[in-house]
């Protein structure tokens, strides 16, 4: 009697459910990144506009002192942009003249802890007409800038 040798089937390889939770996983993962990614750029675009707020607020009050006359950064809250007609920009063109809602910065509400003129003022001494905090949002986070009497600008929480 002649034996032939058992051939088994086997292959090498992934079976199909192997590759679908392998696939699943990964886009699980891709989710987490995406959403987190979101994030810090929500947070650094926030930071970003709180950083030429103040910059700006700095602008103002320097040119104040320098010129011994009284200088005011205007803010419109309704369209998020705020101005400075009596003062140039950082580049020494034009007048500064920011918009809150461009892509550089994405901010979503701007707010004033005080009812009445949404304006920051400083005399000749570079003394801000009322203390002053402007909350910039985007989504659900905020970012803070205080303007003391004393003409002190600073980032709060």
């Amino acid at each position: 009697m002649m034996r032939f040798p058992k051939t088994k089937n086997h292959f090498t390889g992934f079976t199909y459910i192997e590759l679908i939770v392998v696939i699943s996983i990964i886009g699980i993962l891709s989710a987490i990144a995406t959403l987190s990614f979101t994030s810090i750029f929500t947070s650094t675009r926030l930071q970003y506009a709180a950083d030429r707020l103040m910059s700006d607020l700095y602008l103002v009050r320097d040119q104040a002192r320098r010129e011994q006359t009284a200088c005011t950064l205007n803010f419109d809250v309704e369209h998020l942009v705020y101005t400075a007609s009596d003062v140039k920009d950082p580049s020494g063109v034009k007048p500064i003249e920011v918009h809150l809602d461009d892509v550089d910065f994405q901010i979503t509400q701007l707010v004033f802890n005080r009812p009445g003129p949404t304006d920051v003022s400083f005399d000749a001494q570079g003394r801000a007409n009322i203390r002053s905090i402007i909350s910039l949002y985007s989504g659900d986070r905020y970012v803070s800038v205080q303007v003391s009497i004393g003409g002190e600008i600073e980032q709060v929480q």
